[in-house]
């Protein structure tokens, strides 16, 4: 009982770091860049960038991602 709680553990800290190390660790360092080019940018620029944010925002929460990208391309088609 002892060694599977202990394997289980193990396994938790595995996917865990892997989660830190591949989700959330991009996504500050991408945020840390557009906030930065947000603050030096202005007028249009800056609202591209505040665009650029807003969209990462959306694409870290995968339902509201997709989401976003089937009313992308549909808006496409249209024009």
């Amino acid at each position: 009982m002892i060694i599977a709680f202990i394997l289980v553990s193990i396994f938790t800290l595995f996917f865990v770091l892997l989660f830190y190390f591949y989700v959330i660790t991009p996504f500050v360092d991408v945020r840390k860049y557009i906030k930065t080019e947000i603050f030096r940018s202005v007028g249009s620029e800056r609202k591209y960038w505040q665009k650029e944010l807003r969209e990462l925002y959306f694409d870290s929460v995968p339902v509201f991602g997709k989401i976003r990208k089937l009313f992308k391309k549909r808006r496409g088609k249209r024009k």
